[in-house]
């Protein structure tokens, strides 16, 4: 099935089960228990905060050990993951945005924003392209980034972000919320 729910657990990192049947996919399997989690809008792939600021990506259909991708030297705030999959990100303390391949197993981009991102969330445009992120410090409202040209972040009001990106003609809309 195409549709998936994951549930965290207390005493184990947590299992997927299939929503067409109700029946248990898998078990999530790890020293872990994650948090600060975001899930691809396939459902496909779930990415977490582990212990030592890791960042952790489980394949949800076929559960198991998960690919660790990074281990951040900073604590990690924040993550997000593109619509497909493919790409995941993370926000560090030091106030730094992170985008990893998650095919190539490697950091691709990332850049320091001057502000914490994580008090309104991190994500991905659908397109993958750009990530937006809403917090505090100094722009008080929107940071957006386009990565895969590797542009300096953008912040400002929420109005004028959105402005922006529309003028981009990228859709506003995001790919459901991420993080916890």
């Amino acid at each position: 099935s195409d549709h998936t729910l994951v549930a965290l657990g207390r005493h184990e990192v947590g299992r997927s089960y299939d929503l067409a049947t109700g029946k248990e996919v898998g078990r999530l399997l790890g020293d872990d228990r994650p948090d600060k989690a975001a899930l691809s809008r396939d459902g496909k792939w779930l990415l977490a905060r582990g212990k030592g600021n890791k960042l952790l990506l489980w394949g949800v259909q076929k559960p198991g050990q998960p690919q660790e991708l990074y281990a951040h030297a900073s604590d990690l705030e924040n993550v997000a993951i593109s619509a497909d999959g493919r790409y995941c990100a993370s926000e560090t303390r030091g106030r730094r945005l992170w985008v990893f391949d998650r095919m190539k197993g490697d950091h691709v981009a990332r850049t320091d924003v001057g502000l914490r991102v994580s008090d309104g969330g991190l994500l991905f445009t659908p397109d993958g392209k750009t990530l937006i992120g809403g917090g505090s410090g100094l722009h008080h409202g929107l940071v957006v980034w386009d990565w895969q040209e590797q542009k300096e972040p953008r912040g400002g009001s929420p109005r004028d972000m959105m402005d922006w990106v529309n003028k981009r003609k990228e859709s506003p809309e995001t790919c459901g919320h991420q993080g916890m």
